[in-house]
This record gives structure tokens, sequence and C-alpha cells, in this order.
């Protein structure tokens, strides 16, 4: 990543939150998973040339996964999967909603959040099909 996706300012004006201390960091990340899931689009094209409405969309996913990561102690795949599926306390269990054959039963293989994810669903940059001219 030659230029930064996304500045202090826009993560504020998109968010409504103030900016962590550890932005540069939580920017770094949020943007390396953002790229392998996009298959590095943005590496090899200009975000700034892009039309308005994609560009918009992943700026959104990329201040969402910063605030994704910012709540997380370690996001790692290794640790959102290392959460255990219930807490028992004395005769009180919580269980996180992870019924057999829910979406919620399956690994994670990525520590890019579902909100990110949502923000770029319709603008092209996750498809995984055939390029054929």
């Amino acid at each position: 990543m030659s230029k930064a996706y996304l500045t202090a300012e826009e993560y504020k004006e998109i968010t409504g939150n103030d900016v962590p201390d550890n932005f540069g960091v939580l920017l770094s990340r949020a943007s390396a998973e953002l790229d392998s899931v996009t298959r590095f689009f943005y590496a090899n094209n200009s975000l700034d040339d892009d039309y308005a409405t994609r560009k918009r969309a992943f700026k959104r996913a990329v201040a969402l996964q910063i605030e994704f990561m910012a709540d997380k102690p370690t996001p790692t795949v290794e640790a959102l999967n290392a959460q255990p599926d219930s807490v028992t306390i004395g005769d009180t269990t919580i269980a996180y909603n992870r019924s057999v054959g829910s979406a919620e039963t399956q690994k994670r293989t990525s520590a890019v959040s579902e909100d990110a994810l949502n923000a770029l669903s319709f603008t092209g940059l996750l498809y995984r099909g055939v390029h054929y001219v």
C-alpha cells in the first residue's frame, strides 16, 4: 500500500467517533485485511481515480474495520476463533447463539468484520469469478 486509504479526519467523519490513539497501526492492519479480501485491487488501481460510490464504500469499510479492531484486544483470526461458545458460572449459562447449523458455528478464516464486508458487498471488490474477455 503506497498511499493511506483513509485519513484520521475521514475516519471521524464516517464513524462519528474520536480517532483512536493507535490510528496509524489500526489503519495499516485494516488496510492489509481489506487488501486481502479485495485481492489487492487498490494496491494495483488508484482509489482516488475510482468512481465515487465504490470509493466511498471502500473508505467506509476501512473505517468499520478500524472500529472492529479497536474494540478487540487482539483481533486476529486465532483470537476470534478461540472465543468460547458459552460461559457457565454456577447455575447460570450464557450461550452465544451458536446453534448447530448456524453460520456462527463456522470457524472464521479472516479477521475482517462482517460490517466491513457488508460495506463492500455491492461494489464488485469481493468478486471471485473468472475474468473472461
